[in-house]
């Protein structure tokens, strides 16, 4: 009886304090005289429900991780523009029959408890090198 009591007081003050650290932010709406910290040309490598919240920082450490992460490399980071933890899971290096090197790779963004649907992208080295999106 004693350990039911425990337990729904550690999940009340668990739950109060996710909703807490949750307060200031907002998934649905934007501040008034907020500029988007992206150019919308930055946002091929990921979805845009995504990109707007990530900051420069952030913009610049997923690039780096599609154009170095290893097969099968997890990495995770917590932004601190908007509160969000970002995990990034690079899934398979090939070559496609154009003879383009290419990589799978996930996104998934976490704020408090709050867990989001896994993104899955495909980008490819263009014959100049840069890393583009072929599939989503």
């Amino acid at each position: 009886m004693m350990q039911k009591k425990l337990i729904r007081c550690l999940l009340t003050g668990l739950f109060i304090v996710s909703l807490t650290a949750c307060a200031g932010h907002s998934w649905h709406s934007t501040r008034k005289n907020q500029v988007p910290v992206l150019d919308k040309h930055k946002d091929i490598f990921l979805d845009r429900s995504i990109a707007r919240f990530m900051g420069n920082s952030d913009h610049a450490k997923l690039q780096d991780l599609i154009a170095t992460a290893q097969a099968e490399q997890l990495t995770s980071w917590y932004s601190d523009s908007s509160g969000v933890r970002f995990e990034f899971s690079s899934k398979k290096i090939f070559v496609n029959p154009e003879g383009q090197g290419c990589r799978d790779y996930a996104i998934r963004l976490m704020r408090g408890f709050l867990s989001y649907p896994t993104f899955n992208y495909t980008a490819c080295r263009d014959s100049q090198g840069v890393w583009q999106v072929v599939a989503h």
